[in-house]
């Protein structure tokens, strides 16, 4: 899990835009996120962590999640065995395939091209996604979820100046 964790936070990079400091994905992997989406289950926080900390974890998650482009269902698809289309090509894995799924009390058919048309629109800021604010909101949330999971010490050498980065952006 820790590995495909630092996969995403690794696509987190903080830069200086408009004289406020602001966490950008360079990620566009989807694979990252899905092994994010799929290991959940197994991310614990680091062992200092107070318990209402915890709830503001569980709370960062469902942020990153509503933020994405993908609802609940959706996601089980692709990512969860033993459907999952999606397994080593991101989104070309997508392409061509199609599911029946309930989804807010309604059946739809929802075609996997959608999906990766979507997951590209929303990386970019485009389409129906432009303006939204969707893809910080999801930054936001991971960077503050990094500060929870992984305790200073083992944080990995090469990404000891991100750490430095998302703290002085959470601190703002």
């Amino acid at each position: 899990m820790c590995g495909c964790y630092f996969g995403c936070v690794s696509g987190l990079d903080m830069t200086s835009r408009a004289s406020s400091k602001r966490a950008t994905w360079n990620s566009s992997r989807l694979e990252d996120f899905a092994e994010l989406t799929t290991g959940i289950r197994f991310i614990e926080p680091q062992p200092e962590l107070a318990g209402s900390a915890i709830g503001d974890l569980h709370r960062d998650f469902q942020r990153l999640f509503a933020a994405t482009p993908f609802s609940q269902s959706e996601r089980d698809w692709m990512f969860e065995p033993p459907t999952r289309p999606m397994r080593e090509r991101g989104t070309g894995d997508l392409i061509g395939k199609s599911v029946e799924l309930l989804d807010a009390g309604v059946l739809r058919v929802i075609e996997g091209k959608d999906l990766a048309r979507r997951w590209w629109a929303w990386r970019r800021e485009r389409d129906e996604f432009a303006g939204q604010g969707s893809l910080e909101v999801a930054r936001q949330a991971l960077g503050a979820m990094s500060l929870k999971l992984v305790s200073e010490q083992h944080w990995p050498r090469q990404h000891q100046a991100l750490l430095e980065d998302i703290r002085e952006a959470s601190a703002s």
